[in-house]
């Protein structure tokens, strides 16, 4: 199969994403219009200032556990920064994009809280234990001494 330079088994078009980003894009819903080549890539469209910017990983690199954890850890951060910008109360908020934030925070951990302050302390006591469940399609806490 010729691939967009013409060459058998060439690249895709755009910029190689390390996979942690690729996960975290997951998480945050950011990957765009992804899909699967006939070449062992997976590709998309990351967000960028100027419009969608095309990216690829190579489909064996997406197994990687690690940056799968890293890269879900840091969607839940972005999540509890996003959704209290401006001190917006889970219940009241009417903004639309804290309303998806903090739905999003929400499924990532099924852990529900009301502040900023209160997802802050359980972020930062639980981070050394987060680890990503397939399972769940979660960041649960694991291991943690009691």
């Amino acid at each position: 199969m010729e691939g967009i330079s013409g060459q058998a088994d060439s690249k895709p078009l755009g910029r190689e994403l390390p996979v942690e980003q690729y996960w975290y894009y997951i998480a945050t819903d950011q990957m765009l219009d992804r899909k699967e080549d006939d070449r062992g890539y997976i590709t998309g469209f990351e967000p960028a200032v100027h419009g969608p910017t095309p990216v690829y990983i190579h489909k064996d690199n997406s197994h990687d556990l690690v940056a799968r954890n890293r890269g879900y850890v840091r969607a839940v951060f972005f999540y509890i920064r996003v959704s209290y910008d401006h001190g917006d109360d889970p219940e009241t908020t009417t903004l639309p994009h804290r309303k998806r934030a903090f739905k999003r925070l929400k499924k990532l951990t099924g852990m529900s809280f009301r502040t900023k302050q209160e997802w802050t302390e359980w972020y930062k006591e639980n981070k050394p234990y987060f680890e990503y469940s397939e399972k769940l399609d979660q960041v649960v806490v694991t291991g943690k001494p009691r």
